[in-house]
């Protein structure tokens, strides 16, 4: 099955599904040789997005495997790229799911050839930029199998499974066109996740912060600033002040307890590691604007 045929069916099980813990792939059964696409509703978790097609060298990749989590005598699935399935605001579950914050992503995957024909349980974990070592966190993704598949013999009489291309039709040159070149372009780009603690186990009352953030110029450059999960009519802005220092200023009507910053890396070779950034709390305020000392940063991280 082309990507070309189901990029619509895919959208639509994608939206209509976006609430539900776990989503078929599409196909549901599909032949040795050739492409399915695989969502994954990822809660918390650190996703790699990258694959044979898309280099991702912060993140990594999000290995998928059959019948056990991926590791040594295990049949793996050869990912050629992840990507983020976007909510469309005119949808009837925009609204929950911009509260909930959780948009599905989207793995291009390849059957290898030799990939044993039944019914298979998929599992996936992420590795990093090489794809040899496994990357845990505090979301781990392998413990439990996340769909299953039905895998058919790559000869069904004169139909052979290949995989699919990424092709646009392109009026112009009356074809198709390869666009694989755009899947950099669609990828999200990484983030530091700043969180904070604000002393107490009651509700959140965070609602405005001034931070002083210094990180390595020479691996990152620090893009735009992000709100958290469903946080929305946030304020947020961020200006340089000096070479790897910024200064960033979030405010908002509902409380919050953590904001994202947008990155690229710097070189292709460089990955930015979450102990050489720095921050510093410069301001904090309630509602009324009214001091929180007790907030501190409680962790960085890298998503």
């Amino acid at each position: 099955m082309s990507l070309r045929a189901c990029a619509s069916a895919l959208i639509a099980v994608v939206l209509a599904g976006a609430l539900a813990c776990t989503m078929n792939p599409l196909p549901l059964s599909a032949q040795a040789g050739s492409t399915i696409l695989v969502p994954i509703e990822f809660q918390q978790a650190t996703l790699g997005f990258g694959g044979t097609q898309l280099a991702d060298p912060q993140r990594g990749v999000l290995v998928y495997s059959l019948d056990s989590p991926p590791g040594r005598n295990v049949f793996e699935l050869q990912t050629r790229f992840t990507l983020l399935a976007e909510h469309d605001p005119r949808s009837a579950n925009a609204r929950d799911a911009v509260t909930s914050g959780r948009a599905p992503a989207i793995s291009v995957v390849d059957i290898p050839a030799n990939a044993p024909v039944g019914r298979h349980s998929l599992f996936v974990v992420r590795r990093d930029a090489t794809g040899d070592h496994p990357v845990y966190d505090d979301q781990n993704l392998a413990s439990l199998p996340i769909l299953s598949i039905e895998i058919l013999p790559q000869t069904l009489g004169s139909i052979a499974g290949q995989s699919s291309p990424i092709d646009v039709w392109d009026p112009m040159a009356g074809a198709f066109v390869s666009k694989t070149s755009k899947i950099e372009e669609l990828a999200p780009q990484p983030m530091l996740e700043i969180s904070f603690d604000e002393g107490s186990t009651g509700p959140r009352h965070l609602h405005a912060v001034e931070l002083l953030v210094g990180y390595p110029e020479s691996v990152i450059n620090v893009t735009r600033v992000l709100p958290p999960d469903g946080l929305r009519n946030a304020s947020l802005w961020f200006r340089s002040i000096a070479p790897g220092v910024i200064r960033v200023e979030a405010a908002a009507g509902d409380p919050f307890d953590r904001i994202r910053l947008a990155f690229q890396l710097d070189s292709p070779g460089t990955t930015l590691d979450p102990n050489d950034v720095v921050v510093l709390i410069s301001k904090k305020g309630d509602r009324n604007g009214a001091d929180l000392p007790l907030l501190s940063v409680a962790g960085v991280r890298v998503r």
